[in-house]
């Protein structure tokens, strides 16, 4: 009989979801901003979040960028792959 560590390590690398993803950007944009993004109106795409937005609340978001980025890669539940905001 096989081990049950053997059988889940078959799901060690399937991909999270976008959705989950874009929400868990969203809500970083929001704790450190203040500014509710839509996790629909963000696209990632090699590794490249774009979002649609006011021109006003991207400014923010830019001027958050470094803490924003850091915030994604510190997070332990989600690994993301995004690494530059746009």
């Amino acid at each position: 009989m096989e081990k049950i560590g053997s059988f889940l390590e078959r799901f060690k690398d399937i991909a999270i979801p976008d959705e989950a993803i874009r929400n868990n950007l969203s809500d970083i944009i929001l704790s450190l901003t203040g500014e509710k993004i839509n996790f629909r109106n963000i696209s990632i795409k090699d590794g490249v979040a774009r979002i649609v937005c006011s021109p006003s609340i991207k400014s923010e978001i830019f001027i958050q960028k470094a803490r924003i980025l850091k915030e994604i890669q510190e997070q332990k539940d989600i690994k993301s792959p995004i690494i530059d905001i746009k």
